[in-house]
């Protein structure tokens, strides 16, 4: 609410928002903040400049900015970002005629400014709208074919905020997460549940395209809270010496012998099935195999006790909450909200450290479906609990589940 010449203004921007040049260089003294997406976005709509104001609509969206997160029937259900959308389109095809000569040759020449980059990319759409009513598939594809002969020395016209998203949208190329990418604002605006993989959410926050909100560690699901949990798993533990755990024995357990054998056989004899090494190592992880079970929760089972690994004792509640659950073969309604505490607890202990396996936690604790996950993680344990959810097909439920959840896959 403090207005200064250092700080960024919405008041001042709102001043001078009938001048469009005086309001371009009034964003342009500051560095790019997700503050400014919204009215930066206007400015390229007015402008009548496809690329820009299509990348900010995205970004904006599929992080969850204010201006598209509330009044809409479902949580998630940005509608008016496909009015927003549809709004652009209708703006574009009143003023260019797509099917003259000129402007198809254009449609495949290389651009050399960030308007011959709009019109590509307003070409290709309307070549795909033809073709699909998925704007998914419209958005990838036009996306995709409108960055593919990018010139280095391509005239941005000083907008500093164009090239930004530009080289997001090659690095989300690159990184073969594109479609995952257009997918989540996809179903934000059409009302569904969005859900990045767990690999997306690491390379979204490793290249700074990612809004992290921490407040998930702190959500209460159910009547025991992390802060009652940790205080009884403290009582409890007060007068017990602390153990340190040298040289675990790594027996390797019959059921991990088998994907470990056709893992090896994957790699072998079909080096290019990267789908179906990641479903064998998502059903390694269901069988806490230690190579990749480890990764995400840093703790092994040897006989009935559970050893947690060295400089990760933060996730000591969620394996007391376990160990509790299987000792007292606890009904699946109050092992869930055991689950949960110590879930919680954990979360709450480890954001000092923020460790790689801490990372998945939090991830999970973004999602709606998260004790979906963690029973498909903790399977090995709370299998033998005759829970209702449970059936012959649970471990091939789990391992899709796992699946899905890390690399976004469906199962196979």
């Amino acid at each position: 609410m403090i207005d200064c010449m250092d700080i960024f203004s919405y008041t001042t921007a709102n001043e001078l928002y009938n001048n469009i040049d005086d309001l371009q260089d009034y964003l342009d003294g500051f560095d790019i903040s997700e503050e400014q997406f919204y009215i930066r976005y206007l400015i390229y709509l007015r402008k009548k400049q496809l690329f820009p104001a299509i990348m900010s609509l995205i970004i904006m969206v599929n992080n969850n900015d204010y201006h598209f997160r509330y009044d809409r029937e479902y949580k998630y259900g940005y509608r008016s970002g496909m009015n927003e959308l549809l709004n652009l389109l209708e703006i574009y095809s009143k003023n260019i005629d797509l099917n003259s000569e000129n402007n198809i040759n254009n449609m495949f020449e290389t651009p050399k400014d960030i308007d011959q980059l709009s019109n590509k990319l307003l070409y290709a759409i309307n070549a795909m709208i033809q073709k699909t009513s998925s704007i998914h598939k419209i958005l990838f594809s036009s996306l995709l074919y409108s960055i593919s002969d990018i010139p280095s020395d391509i005239d941005f016209n000083n907008d500093k905020f164009t090239q930004y998203m530009l080289l997001y949208l090659m690095k989300l190329r690159n990184n073969k997460i594109l479609s995952e990418y257009i997918s989540y604002f996809d179903d934000s605006i059409n009302g569904n549940l969005p859900k990045y993989s767990y690999r997306t959410f690491v390379i979204l926050k490793r290249i700074g395209l990612l809004s992290i909100d921490f407040n998930s560690i702190y959500s209460v699901k159910n009547i025991i809270t992390a802060e009652d949990f940790i205080n009884r798993i403290e009582y409890k533990n007060q007068d017990k010496p602390d153990n340190r755990i040298d040289n675990v024995d790594f027996t390797e357990s019959e059921d991990c012998k088998y994907p470990k054998e056709r893992k090896q056989w994957i790699s072998e004899t079909m080096p290019g099935e990267h789908d179906l090494l990641l479903f064998n190592n998502s059903a390694m992880i269901v069988e806490q195999c230690h190579e990749s079970f480890l990764l995400f929760a840093p703790f092994v089972q040897k006989g009935t006790d559970f050893i947690i690994f060295e400089n990760n004792l933060w996730i000591r509640y969620f394996v007391e909450a376990l160990d509790e659950i299987v000792q007292n073969r606890l009904d699946e309604e109050r092992a869930t909200e055991l689950l949960e505490a110590g879930f919680r607890a954990s979360l709450k202990e480890g954001a000092g450290t923020q460790s790689a396996s801490w990372w998945f936690f939090f991830y999970l604790s973004t999602r709606d479906d998260y004790m979906t996950v963690l029973k498909a993680l903790v399977l090995k344990q709370t299998a033998g609990l005759n829970w209702k959810s449970y059936n012959g097909n649970s471990e091939s439920e789990a391992t899709d589940i796992i699946f899905e959840t890390l690399y976004g896959g469906k199962g196979l």
